[in-house]
């Protein structure tokens, strides 16, 4: 579930344009990558965290 809270705040971090945030994300999601976030504890799936992580690395902008 740690990958889908972090893709969650992802997600919101991008929404908002808080760069900070969101290069914190891409670095917490960077080895979830290949995962679906969420789907392991069967009651929540978000989908893949490739595209939260593409996301917030595209806000969070050159490191």
């Amino acid at each position: 579930m740690q990958e889908a809270m972090w893709c969650l705040t992802a997600r919101a971090a991008v929404r908002l344009g808080e760069r900070g945030i969101a290069a914190h994300a891409e670095a917490v999601l960077r080895d979830a990558c290949a995962e679906d976030a969420g789907a392991a504890g069967g009651m929540l799936a978000l989908g893949p965290v490739a595209r939260y992580l593409a996301e917030a690395e595209a806000c969070a902008g050159p490191g």
